[in-house]
C-alpha cells in the first residue's frame, strides 16, 4: 500500500548539503518533497506541482528567493502558495521586505527539527483548510445557481404555457443571447459592461423577459385574430408589468445584479435604439445593454417563428426586414455582431425548433 504524504513541498534551496539534510527531515515528517536548485527552476517546478508549501532560500545564483517570490505571486494558477523563506541573515528589513513580497513566514538557519515542523504543519493546514473552503463555496454556488436555474425556468414556463404559440422562443431567445454577448464580450465592444459575469446573468435573465404577459388577460393574450389598437395598448404593459414584478422581487435596499438584469431586459426587450419603442421612449445608450440584446433577439426570433397572424420567414426574410423595414430599431454595434455570427443563429433557430 503507498504510504499516504501529509502534503507536498518544494524545497528551493542552492546548497546541496542543506538540500539533502532538509530533504530527509522533511520526508521523516512524512511529507513529500521536490527539490530545485534556484529560484528560476523553482518557479517551473512550481508551475508543474503546484505543491502544498513552498521552503525558499533567499541567497542563490540566477535567481534569489526575493525574486522567485515575487513572480510566484504574480501568476495566478500557483499565487496562492503559501512560500517560508529560509535565512541565514535575519535582518528586520529584510524580513519586511519578504512579508511585502507574499511570504508566510521564515525560518532561520540552522533549521530545528522542532520549529520545522510546526511552521510547515500549521502554514500546510491552514493551506488546505482554505482549498477546502474555496471548493466548498464554488459547490454552493453552483448548487444556487442550479436552484436558481429551475427556479427561472418554472416562472418562464408559467408565462410560456400562457401563450401557446411561443414554443421554444424562450430557449431560443437565451441561446441567442448569449451567442451575441459572448462575441461582445470577445471583441472588447462595451468592454467596460459586458464581462463573463454579464454573459452568464444574461442567460439566465432573457427567459424572463415576457413575464409580464402572466397579468394580461386571456382574451388578449390568446386572441387568434389582430389585437384592436386598444387591446394592442393592453398588451404593450407586459414590459412594465414584468419589470414591476421583478424590481419588487429583490425587496428594498437590495443590491442583486441578476434581478437588476432581468428587470431591465422585461421593461426594454420592446425598446428601439432610435427612441420609437414602448413602453417607454428610451433611446441609445439610455438603454440598457441586456435590454439592446434581447430586444434584437426577440425581434429576430418572432420574425422567423410561425405565429396565427404571420407565416415563419426564413433567416434571409428576417434579416431583410430588420435592415430596411426596422432601420434604427436595433444598436448598430450589436446588429453588427448579429450579422457576424448569422450562420450560429440559424443553428440554434433549427436546433430549437417549435
Amino acid at each position: 500500500m503507498t504510504k499516504k504524504h501529509l502534503g507536498t513541498i518544494l524545497l528551493i534551496e542552492d546548497n546541496s548539503i542543506n538540500r539533502d539534510m532538509l530533504t530527509a527531515l522533511l520526508q521523516e515528517l512524512e511529507y513529500q518533497v521536490f527539490s530545485a536548485e534556484n529560484g528560476l527552476i523553482g518557479i517551473e517546478k512550481t508551475k508543474q506541482i503546484h505543491p502544498d508549501l513552498i521552503l525558499m532560500d533567499i541567497e542563490m545564483p540566477i535567481m534569489n528567493g526575493m525574486e522567485a517570490c515575487a513572480q510566484i505571486k504574480s501568476i495566478p494558477e500557483i499565487s496562492d502558495i503559501p512560500i517560508i523563506f529560509l535565512t541565514g541573515l535575519a535582518g528586520e528589513k529584510r524580513l519586511e521586505k519578504a512579508f511585502e513580497l507574499g511570504a508566510v513566514d521564515f525560518l532561520v538557519k540552522p533549521v530545528r527539527m522542532v520549529e520545522l515542523k510546526a511552521r510547515v504543519s500549521t502554514h500546510i493546514s491552514h493551506y488546505h483548510l482554505l482549498s477546502d473552503l474555496e471548493q466548498l463555496v464554488v459547490e454552493k454556488t453552483q448548487e444556487i445557481n442550479d436552484l436558481r436555474e429551475t427556479a427561472l425556468r418554472v416562472v418562464a414556463t408559467l408565462a410560456e404555457t400562457r401563450d401557446p404559440e411561443t414554443g421554444a422562443h424562450i430557449k431560443r431567445v437565451q441561446h441567442y443571447s448569449r451567442l451575441l454577448a459572448n462575441e461582445l464580450l470577445a471583441q472588447g465592444i462595451y468592454a467596460d459592461i459586458i464581462t463573463p459575469k454579464f454573459v452568464e446573468s444574461i442567460y439566465y435573465s432573457s427567459p424572463l423577459h415576457d413575464i409580464g404577459k402572466v397579468g394580461i388577460p386571456d382574451a388578449i393574450l390568446l386572441k387568434p385574430g389582430k389585437l384592436t389598437a386598444e387591446e394592442f395598448e393592453i398588451m404593450r404593459t407586459h414590459a412594465s408589468l414584468g419589470y414591476e414584478a421583478l424590481s419588487a422581487t429583490k425587496g428594498e435596499n437590495v443590491v442583486d445584479y441578476f434581478l437588476d438584469m432581468a428587470a431591465d431586459i422585461a421593461l426594454y426587450h420592446h425598446a428601439r435604439f432610435d427612441g420609437n419603442g414602448y413602453p417607454t421612449k428610451a433611446k441609445g445608450q439610455e438603454i440598457p445593454i441586456a435590454g439592446r440584446i434581447v430586444a434584437l433577439v426577440d425581434v429576430y426570433d418572432a420574425l422567423t417563428s410561425a405565429r396565427c397572424y404571420k407565416p415563419m420567414f426564413s433567416h434571409e426574410q428576417a434579416k431583410e426586414i430588420m435592415v430596411e423595414e426596422m432601420n434604427g430599431a436595433f444598436d448598430p454595434k450589436i446588429f453588427e455582431i448579429f450579422l457576424y455570427l448569422e450562420d450560429k443563429f440559424i443553428d440554434i433557430h433549427d436546433k430549437f425548433l417549435d
